[in-house]
């Protein structure tokens, strides 16, 4: 469990912190958002699974869009990201607006906020794709029994001296939901996608290495860079070899570019087993209290 915790003392009452301080979290720059609310939540920031995987669980770990000032580790991050979606700009020529909201459909009350847009600085040649795009960031998600993660934290807590060994237990019966994260990330694709074309801009979802193998099972579309790029799945992962300390999530594993088009089919025919039986088969109630058999 990768976390942060205040040094100063702290009270539970029902499983909620009350610090009388709240620390800076130091990927995004401001006060931790899971301790500075009415209702506090012990800062947990990731979790490994069982094969290694990091699995974000606060959306501040990886490239928070809604904090008021970005790291030096954001911008290392979005340079890399840039660098695959407008190759061969300099850094220089790449600006990045944040939390930029946008009024769309037939009704003003249906307003959209993109996380991020991208863009190459006017009268700078770039013909290899698109010049703006817009930039969706979902680190990962929340787990199962978040109660235990929980409970295991204050125990650390309690312990004098305290382990990272005991944080990095392997704790029961619990596990990442990324499908909430992947249904989130697919109805802010699909509206922002069309936003983007309007202008004759591109979508790009950034995710953890969990989520995005999640959903790579889900989209399996996608390859190199071509220049009518619509949708790009974008694979951020740890820095392998790590030692101990904190947990780098800075390096762009793999880009998966595609048409809209191609995406939008992608989850139409999202792949079924051979052997699928009907569901509409089996035995019925009827409405009047009337069984009956559909084969």
């Amino acid at each position: 469990v990768e976390q942060r915790l205040p040094n100063d003392p702290v009270s539970t009452k029902a499983g909620q912190l009350h610090p009388t301080t709240v620390p800076t979290c130091p990927f995004m720059g401001g006060p931790c958002s899971k301790l500075k609310g009415k209702k506090s939540y012990h800062p947990v920031c990731s979790v490994r699974t069982t094969n290694g995987q990091v699995f974000v669980v606060c959306q501040d770990r990886l490239i928070p869009a809604k904090t008021r000032l970005l790291t030096s580790f954001h911008i290392t991050a979005l340079a890399s990201i840039s660098q695959f979606l407008f190759p061969g700009i300099n850094d220089d020529d790449i600006g990045y607006r944040k939390q930029v909201g946008v009024t769309i459909g037939v009704s003003k009350k249906n307003r959209v906020t993109l996380d991020y847009v991208l863009s190459i600085r006017d009268g700078v040649p770039f013909d290899a794709g698109p010049r703006q795009v817009i930039l969706e960031v979902q680190g990962g998600g929340e787990t199962s029994n978040t109660g235990t993660i929980s409970r295991q934290v204050e125990e650390w807590m309690q312990q004098q001296p305290r382990s990272n060994a005991f944080l990095r237990r392997n704790v029961s019966n619990v596990n990442p939901i990324p499908n909430n994260a992947w249904k989130r990330q697919l109805e802010q694709g699909l509206r922002k996608a069309t936003l983007a074309a309007e202008f004759g801009g591109a979508v790009a979802l950034v995710m953890g290495d969990y989520l995005y193998q999640y959903v790579r099972g889900s989209v399996g579309v996608g390859g190199p860079f071509k220049q009518d790029w619509q949708f790009a799945l974008i694979n951020i992962k740890e820095e392998a070899l790590r030692g101990p300390g904190p947990i780098p999530l800075d390096v762009v594993s793999q880009v998966d570019f595609m048409t809209f088009a191609e995406f939008v089919m992608a989850i139409r025919k999202y792949p079924l087993p051979p052997d699928l039986r009907n569901p509409s088969y089996g035995r019925y109630a009827s409405l009047t209290n009337k069984g009956f058999v559909v084969s």
